[in-house]
C-alpha cells in the first residue's frame, strides 16, 4: 500500500522485477498513516509487515510519517494478533521514538548508519561487499531462525553437526540476544533458535540421527609459536563526493581505523566546515577537504589516487538517481583507469543508488593472484553469477581439481590454462569446457578477452602456486595487471 497512483505503483515494480515467478503482488492505494486505509490490507492476517521510509512533499524522507504508520498500526494490532513488524527510519535518533511506539511488537532499523556500517567495513576488507551481497540479497541461500526443542542441551559445536542441507552460524537466545559464531560450548536453552544458512525455511532440517557430542582433540603445545602482532599501519583513505552518509561514515571510520590514518575528501559544493567539525572529534585520523569536480579527470590526476589505500565514491543525492549513478560511474571508471596504471592495489568502495546499475559498475578483470591453492579458487569461482572465462595454473601442489568440477561446469564458460599446471588443468576439463593452453601471462590474457563477452568475468585465479613463472603471487598479479593494460 502506498499513497501513490494504483497503476503508476504497478509499472514502477514491473520495470524494476520482470518476473515475479510465483510471487503475487497486489497493490492498493491509501494512506498507511490512516487507520481506515489499513484495514483494507489487512494487516492482522499479514505474516510480517514492512514500512518503508516515507517520503513528504518535498520528497524528503520523514521520519515522523513513519512512525505515524506505526502508530496507526498498533492501533489495529489491539483488536488482535498481528505478524512481525520491521520499519527503516532514516534519523537514528528517531528509533528511539518508534521504539516507544511500537516496543516489542517492531524491528526498527536506522536505514542511513546500517549502509555507512556496511560502507564503512567493506572500505576496510576488500571483498566484503561480495560477502554481503551474497548473505543478504535473494538469490540462492539465504539466512533463517528457527527454533527447534530438540537441539536444548546441546553445545553449539554439536549443533553445528545436526544439520547437513544447512549451515548453523549463530543462535537467538530467548530474551532476544543474538550472537553471531557463539563459543563452541555454548548450550542451547529453552526458547533458543538457530540461526542457518539454508536455500528455504523449509531446508532447515534436522539430520535423521543427531550426532554424538564431539570431544576435542588434544592439542600439542609445543608445535604451537608464538608470533608478535604487528600494528597496524596509518591508512590514507580518500572520500569522494558526499551525502547524508557522508557524517555517518566519518564517525564509524573513527572506530576501525589505525591511530594516524589521514582522510582526504573532495566533494564539488564547499563541505569544508561541516567535514573538518567531524574531523576535530576524531581521535584516530586527521581530515582535510578540497573542493573539486569528482567527475573530471583532471580533479582526480591531481590527487594521487594511488598514493590512498582505500577510496570511497558516494552518490549525489541532490540531482536525480539516474544522473547520480552516472556521474558515480564516470568517476569510478577514471579512478579505476588511474590506479591500474600504477603498480599498486587500491580498495574501491563505490555506492550506486538504483541497483540496477551495479551490473555496470563490476569489473570485467579480476586479479586474484593471492588464490595459491583449490580452496581459495574455490571461492572465486562462486562467488559471480556471470560466465567466467577462468585463468588458472602455475606450480601445483597435488592438486584435486574434481573439487572444482560442480563450480566449473556451472559457472565457467572458457579455461585458460598457464605454468607447470596447463597440462593437468586443460586433461582435466578439455572434454566439458573450452580450454586453451597459453605460455606467458600476455597471451593468457589475449585469449581470455578473445573469448570473453561484454558481462563475463575474466578471472584470474591460479589455484596454484607462483614459483615456476614468478617470484611470488604478488610479481604474478602485478604481471597479470600490466598485461590487462597493454590490452
Amino acid at each position: 500500500m502506498a499513497d501513490e497512483d494504483k497503476v503508476m505503483v504497478e509499472d514502477a515494480i514491473r520495470t524494476r522485477i520482470s518476473d515475479t515467478k510465483s510471487t503475487r503482488i497486489v497493490c492498493r492505494s491509501g494512506s498507511p498513516i490512516d487507520v481506515t486505509d489499513l484495514t483494507i490490507v489487512r494487516p492482522h492476517l499479514a505474516k510480517s509487515i514492512i514500512v518503508l521510509e516515507t517520503r513528504n512533499a518535498a520528497s524528503v524522507a520523514d521520519d515522523a510519517l513513519t512512525i505515524k504508520t506505526l502508530l496507526a498500526l498498533m492501533h489495529l494490532r489491539m483488536g488482535g494478533g498481528m505478524g512481525t513488524i520491521v520499519a527503516t527510519v532514516q534519523e537514528e535518533s528517531s528509533v528511539h521514538v518508534a521504539k516507544l511506539v511500537a516496543g516489542d511488537a517492531a524491528r526498527i532499523l536506522p536505514s542511513e548508519l546500517m549502509i555507512s556500517q556496511i560502507i564503512t567495513q567493506t572500505c576496510r576488507q576488500p571483498g566484503l561487499s561480495l560477502v554481503y551481497t551474497e548473505l543478504l540479497d535473494f538469490d540462492g541461500d539465504e539466512l533463517y531462525e528457527v527454533l527447534e526443542p530438540a537441539l536444548v542441551g546441546m553445545r553449539f559445536a554439536d549443533v553445528i553437526q545436526a544439520y547437513e542441507t544447512s549451515s548453523v552460524v549463530g543462535v537467538k537466545h530467548a530474551d532476544g540476544t543474538t550472537k553471531v559464531n557463539p563459543s563452541m560450548s555454548t548450550i542451547m536453552q529453552h526458547g533458543d533458535s538457530i540461526i542457518a544458512l539454508s536455500a528455504d525455511d523449509d531446508t532447515v532440517v534436522l539430520r535423521a540421527s543427531l550426532p554424538s557430542p564431539l570431544t576435542a582433540p588434544p592439542i600439542d603445545t609445543m608445535a604451537l609459536s608464538a608470533t608478535p602482532l604487528t600494528p597496524s599501519k596509518p591508512e590514507a583513505i580518500l572520500v569522494l563526493g558526499w551525502n547524508e552518509r557522508g557524517s555517518f561514515i566519518l564517525q564509524e571510520l573513527d572506530n576501525y581505523v589505525p591511530a594516524g590514518t589521514t582522510i582526504h575528501v573532495v566533494d564539488n559544493v564547499d563541505r569544508s566546515t561541516n567535514v573538518l567539525a567531524i574531523g576535530a572529534t576524531a581521535s584516530r585520523y586527521t581530515i582535510s577537504f578540497t573542493k573539486g569536480n569528482t567527475v573530471k579527470r583532471s580533479v582526480l590526476d591531481s590527487l594521487h589516487v594511488p598514493s590512498f589505500t582505500s577510496v570511497i565514491v558516494l552518490a549525489n543525492e541532490t540531482i536525480g538517481i539516474q544522473e547520480a549513478d552516472a556521474a558515480t560511474l564516470l568517476t569510478l571508471l577514471h579512478v579505476r583507469d588511474i590506479t591500474s596504471r600504477s603498480s599498486v592495489d587500491v580498495n574501491i568502495v563505490t555506492e550506486m543508488l538504483d541497483g540496477r546499475n551495479r551490473a555496470l559498475a563490476s569489473m570485467d578483470s579480476v586479479n586474484d593472484s593471492k588464490a595459491t591453492n583449490i580452496n581459495a579458487a574455490w571461492y572465486a569461482l562462486s562467488i559471480y553469477d556471470r560466465p567466467i572465462v577462468w585463468i588458472g595454473g602455475g606450480r601445483g601442489d597435488n592438486n584435486d581439481y574434481t573439487q572444482l568440477d560442480d563450480l566449473v561446469l556451472t559457472n565457467v564458460k572458457a579455461i585458460i590454462c598457464i605454468g607447470e599446471e596447463a597440462d593437468p588443468i586443460f586433461n582435466h576439463w578439455c572434454t566439458e569446457k573450452r580450454c586453451i593452453k597459453a605460455l606467458t601471462m600476455d597471451e593468457a590474457v589475449r585469449d581470455a578477452a578473445s573469448l570473453a563477452e561484454q558481462g563475463d568475468v575474466v578471472l584470474f585465479s591460479p589455484a596454484c602456486k607462483s614459483f615456476d613463472m614468478f617470484a611470488n603471487f604478488e610479481e604474478r598479479g602485478a604481471v597479470f595487471k600490466t598485461s590487462v593494460n597493454a590490452l
